[in-house]
Parts: structure tokens; C-alpha cells; sequence
């Protein structure tokens, strides 16, 4: 979340509102940091939700900042829902977001990077919803609910046989 707020403090735009979901032990220290950064009249803090297909419904790209990940399901959910996504290039994010068609990976640390795959979503409309679009079309290809309990199932079965 440092890392996403200070890439956000130097864009100079006046039309992007944050939404971070969730809580944990770093919540306080990320309101001082947004308070500190002059950010807090754009940083909402929704805390746990239960309605985030909703919240995701209502938002115009989905940002996953973080070091480590495994494959991030909040990036599959951010698909489902058409959204235009920007990720940190760390674990599976490679297997879900692929380069300027449905978003953006960036490489840890690299803040420029950043700011400007934020500016370039929230300089075209027309980008992001195409990126929406084509990452709606990745995840009813891929990565819907019987699909990849299919590909579960047929990893297990593959095992379980080699060791008949």
C-alpha cells in the first residue's frame, strides 16, 4: 500500500478516487501514510467487505500492488467483473495479466512504471474498457469456477494414476 500511495501522490490527475478493501496490522499506518501524503480526501478505507463484486462493479480498474503473490484471485474476480487491471509482475500475476492487452504488470519496486500505467488507464476510456473486455474474454476462457476445478480434478486423476 506504500508503494501504491506514493506512486499516486506524484500523479497529477484530480479525477481518481482509491477504494482499499480490506484490514490488517498495517491499516493505521496506511491512513497516516495517506494523511501524511495529503491523499486522505481520496482514500476511502472500506475495510472487510462482503459486497466486493459490487464494489468492483462500481470501480474503473482494479490495482493489486504487492511483493509476493501466489495467483491472486482477486485479479481472476477483477477480470470477471471487466475490469482493466495494473499488478506487480510477482508470482502467478504473469499467468492472469498479460501486457498491455487486459492490463499492466510492473515490476516490483518500479514506481515509474506505475504512475504511468495509471495515467494511461485514466487518460482513455476507450483503453480501459477495451482491456475490460479482452480480460472478461480471458476469464470465461479460462478461469471460470468449472474450469479450473476441471483442471484440478484432471491433475489429481493424473497423479493418483502414475502412482497405480
Amino acid at each position: 500500500h506504500a508503494f501504491l500511495l506514493n506512486a499516486l501522490a506524484v500523479v497529477n490527475r484530480a479525477d481518481w478516487t482509491l477504494e482499499l478493501v480490506g484490514d490488517g496490522p498495517q491499516l493505521q499506518a496506511v491512513r497516516q501514510q495517506a494523511a501524511d501524503l495529503g491523499l486522505s480526501e481520496r482514500v476511502i478505507f472500506s475495510g472487510a467487505c462482503v459486497d466486493v463484486p459490487q464494489r468492483l462493479a462500481r470501480a474503473d480498474i482494479f490495482l493489486l500492488i504487492s511483493n509476493w503473490e501466489g495467483l491472486p484471485l482477486t485479479i481472476i474476480e477483477a477480470m470477471r467483473g471487466g475490469l482493466p487491471v495494473i499488478a506487480s509482475d510477482v508470482g502467478g500475476v504473469t499467468e492472469l495479466v498479460q501486457e498491455g492487452r487486459n492490463g499492466y504488470r510492473i515490476a516490483r519496486g518500479n514506481q515509474q512504471a506505475l504512475i504511468e500505467a495509471i495515467n494511461a488507464l485514466l487518460d482513455s476510456a476507450a483503453r480501459r474498457k477495451d482491456m475490460g473486455a479482452i480480460g472478461r474474454s480471458l476469464y470465461q476462457a479460462h478461469f471460470t469456477f468449472r474450469q479450473m476445478l476441471d483442471a484440478t480434478l484432471g491433475i489429481y486423476a493424473g497423479v493418483i494414476q502414475g502412482r497405480r
